[in-house]
């Protein structure tokens, strides 16, 4: 229940699918609830540094580090972006990232180092 606990909410806002859930609950029910936590903090360090690289190969750090820099700002407006059911040739793709390996490499990185210690 701990490991995918939080996943499950993402997914339900259709931020994750749900293998990520299903393989945060095998890494819970392998590690226990102490070092599923762990695991799970892990995963989360390491997917954001596997967003900042693919924010980084796309080169759109710097503007999406400006955009998150400007949120709460009260006279700066956003614009929207109208969805379409079918994207033009011209617009850009949705960026999209896989949070499988993120979750098995903080499993792995927890596993050993717990075996470490």
């Amino acid at each position: 229940i701990v490991a995918p606990g939080v996943l499950l909410l993402i997914h339900m806002g259709r931020g994750l699918g749900m293998g990520d859930v299903k393989l945060a609950m095998a890494l819970g029910a392998f590690l226990g609830p102490r070092l599923a936590a762990v695991s799970m903090l892990c995963g989360a360090v390491f997917g954001g540094l596997i967003a900042l690289a693919l924010l980084m190969r796309r080169g759109q750090l710097l503007s999406e580090f400006f955009s998150l820099c400007l949120i709460g700002i009260p006279f700066v407006k956003a614009r929207r972006h109208t969805e379409s059911p079918e994207r033009s040739p011209g617009a850009p793709a949705t960026m999209t990232m896989p949070y499988g390996p993120a979750i098995g490499i903080g499993a792995l990185v927890t596993v050993a180092v717990y075996a470490l210690l």
